[in-house]
């Protein structure tokens, strides 16, 4: 092979290379863009669930504003859900977890159609302080990674290990 011939080959090579590494680079970023907008959309949905939440303690929100929020939430979660980074996949049962230890029933509904009727819990400022600053902190490590570097990965506590954390302190010694 005579070296023009080999240049060429090499030339092809590279081009070749190039277009397939183009490639990976396009659907990463159309991966990250499309992440973002799920992002995005799940942490807009907390600011309706965080709405309920935020004066409850001194206006006791009826039973179908909060069904209609946990609603909104879970509704958008499944729609986004697939391309939710891993760590916060599970955002829309940890939510709910927090809402039904604050008002019961009206914030399972979506787990339940059927228990509609069913009677709010007592309100109990503990359960409020307690599920407002989860879905709080929720939302602000969403917000946090928005507009932070993407490429690190996005953790929420699940609402059960937050809890246990909380309760448990001493058993999780680093």
């Amino acid at each position: 092979m005579d070296m023009q011939t080999t240049i060429a080959a090499m030339a092809l090579a590279l081009s070749a290379l190039a277009l397939v590494r183009g490639e990976i680079l396009q659907r990463r970023r159309v991966s990250e863009e499309a992440q973002q907008r799920a992002v995005e959309h799940v942490r807009e949905a907390l600011e309706g669930v965080l709405a309920v939440l935020e004066h409850a303690d001194a206006r006791l929100p009826a039973k179908g504003e909060i069904s209609r929020v946990i609603l909104d939430f879970e509704r958008t979660c499944r729609r986004w859900e697939q391309l939710l980074p891993t760590g916060v996949k599970h955002l829309r049962m940890s939510v709910r977890h927090a809402m039904a230890n604050c008002f019961g029933p009206p914030a399972s509904i979506a787990a339940d159609p059927r228990i509609e009727d069913l009677e709010m819990r007592t309100f109990d400022t503990h359960w409020w302080d307690i599920g407002y600053t989860y879905v709080e902190q929720a939302q602000a490590h969403l917000g946090r990674w928005l507009v932070g570097n993407r490429r690190k990965p996005l953790v929420v506590v699940r609402y059960d290990q937050w809890r246990s954390d909380e309760d448990y302190p001493s058993t999780n010694l680093a």
